[in-house]
């Protein structure tokens, strides 16, 4: 699912963002990935001048921020406070479990945030964000299980 950057230089080389997948967003212009260090690209507009683009990653969300020669582009809308909340609640298991609860709850929480940026309605959203978080948080309670098992502590 690729994101159109909404800028008046940009009508006929189009920019586009595809979301991060694990680490970072990429920028495409007319479809053709831009090569870049450190989230700053250098890109032509259709009048051929050469601007500045940057894609700032936002905490876990999948979509960065994009700003052309220093100004705010808005491409989507931000995830909201309590949709972060309810997104990070797996986050907990870190102070279950340790690096085994940190790793399960990163991942919920990641995937929680895509569940978020998807154009499912809100209460499904939250739905299928309960049911990971569920889901992960059983993960959490077989592995320490095993581990614990595996190490004789039980």
């Amino acid at each position: 699912m690729d994101i159109a950057v909404p800028h008046a230089k940009f009508q006929t080389k189009n920019l586009t963002i595809r979301p991060a997948k694990w680490l970072s967003a990429k920028l495409l212009q007319k479809g053709e990935p831009v090569e870049g260090k450190r989230g700053k690209f250098e890109v032509r507009d259709d009048q051929g001048q050469l601007h500045t683009v940057k894609l700032t990653s936002i905490f876990i969300d999948p979509i960065p921020k994009v700003s052309i020669d220093e100004e705010d582009i808005g491409i989507v809308e931000p995830i909201a406070w309590y949709e972060y909340t309810w997104a990070g609640l797996p986050i907990v298991l870190v102070f279950i479990g340790g690096a085994l609860g940190a790793v399960c709850g990163m991942m919920a929480m990641y995937s929680n945030t895509r569940i978020f940026r998807s154009d499912r309605g809100a209460v499904t959203k939250y739905f299928l964000s309960g049911a990971i978080s569920f889901g992960y948080t059983l993960l959490f309670i077989v592995l320490a299980t095993v581990v614990q098992v595996f190490l004789g502590q039980v």
